[in-house]
């Protein structure tokens, strides 16, 4: 993680590419936080794609006149005075000096509202440039497995440019820009030259022979193969099963109804620019009475959700509270059994004893009236217990 900016007033930073960019069609991802403690924030950060690494200036932390590809993450909109987090997509020739928003329609390549500030989970951005289309799409609290589009435009970008991110803090309200990664891959590689063979290979498979895998060992392969496969499967199964609601998934379903909101909110404002404020505000009032019904309506799911939450934690206790009472039944049973076992046991090796003492006196006693008569054969029965 790089903290770009700390939240401190009037702060600038930037990050640049040391390497210049080879491939004519690419993909870079990054994921980042942008984080405050007040209702709006200040002033953004922004990705750049250009012919040189810029330096550091007040243009969210780089300078106003670049070549090349600007992506402006926006928390403050304090041109149209709406605080509500944008995504501009800006290409410069480098003729154009920018200076604050009202510059942006010359050179604004595509917009949209994406509520990125404070997200509960890092934001990602999935850039793609492919046939000369150039595609922005975000992933506010998915952790980059689920993206939506914010700009699809076409945009001549040539190669040998560099990556750079960079930052800038406001007057007032001041927010933390931390860039958590950056990833950046080719896109249609060319095929590579096929080389069978190493480096003196040849030598070596001459000497000692070619290596063979025989039948028993594809077989011990398969074998393991498909142990994983099995065992994928099942974590798939168990990932797909339904999960309880808790508090987060709550949070989570209320930042995208806020996000939702943000949205037509900026459709309204572009759309009725040139209508009355009447109609205009007619229509707000009409979404916020809307998005305070979602927001009541999920705070009774949070409560409803709360209540489940209890039960399921009686229900435990109380079936933890009777396996304990079960079971001291059941030790309590098992060790009356093995005591009146034990008891029937000793009577029984009493009466083996009682039995092998009276045998002994009958064997001596025939043995001396044996001895008394020689001609008399005697037949002894040992009894074995």
């Amino acid at each position: 993680m790089i903290r770009l900016v700390p939240s401190v007033p009037n702060k600038m930073g930037s990050i640049w590419s040391k390497l210049q960019n080879k491939y004519d069609e690419w993909q870079a991802v990054i994921s980042f936080r942008i984080t405050g403690r007040s209702v709006s924030g200040s002033d953004g950060l922004a990705l750049f794609y250009t012919d040189k690494q810029l330096k550091i200036d007040t243009f969210y932390g780089s300078e106003h006149k670049w070549d090349g590809l600007a992506i402006i993450f926006d928390t403050a909109n304090v041109d149209v005075h709406s605080h509500i987090p944008t995504i501009n997509v800006l290409y410069n020739d480098g003729n154009t000096l920018i200076q604050s928003q009202k510059n942006y329609n010359d050179i604004r390549k595509g917009v949209c509202v994406a509520d990125f500030r404070n997200s509960p989970n890092p934001v990602y951005v999935r850039i793609t440039y492919s046939n000369t289309m150039l595609k922005v799409e975000v992933d506010l609290s998915h952790e980059g497995k689920q993206y939506y589009e914010c700009s699809n435009e076409k945009i001549e970008l040539p190669k040998d440019y560099y990556f750079g991110i960079s930052a800038k803090t406001g007057n007032s309200n001041p927010d933390d820009h931390d860039i958590l990664s950056f990833d950046f891959y080719q896109l249609n590689p060319p095929i590579k030259e096929n080389h069978r063979l190493r480096p003196k290979e040849e030598e070596v498979i001459e000497e000692e022979g070619e290596y063979q895998v025989d039948a028993e060992m594809l077989k011990r392969i398969q074998r393991v193969k498909d142990e994983v496969d099995k065992q994928d499967e099942e974590r798939q199964k168990q990932d797909n099963q339904e999960k309880n609601i808790n508090a987060r998934t709550v949070q989570l379903t209320q930042f995208r109804i806020l996000e939702t909101v943000n949205r037509i909110l900026s459709y309204v404002q572009n759309n009725n620019s040139g209508n009355g404020d009447s109609i205009q505000n007619e229509t707000i009032e009409e979404i916020n009475n809307r998005s305070n019904q979602l927001i009541s309506d999920v705070s009774e799911t949070y409560d409803r959700v709360e209540a489940l939450n209890q039960k399921i934690e009686y229900l435990n206790d109380s079936v933890e509270r009777d396996s304990q009472k079960n079971e001291y039944k059941i030790n309590s049973l098992e060790t009356r059994v093995n005591k009146k076992i034990g008891t029937e046991m000793d009577k029984v090796l009493n009466e083996l004893r009682y039995i092998r003492e009276e045998n002994e006196i009958l064997r001596e006693a025939i043995a001396r009236e044996a001895k008394s008569k020689p001609n008399t054969w005697l037949v002894c029965i040992n009894i074995i217990y």
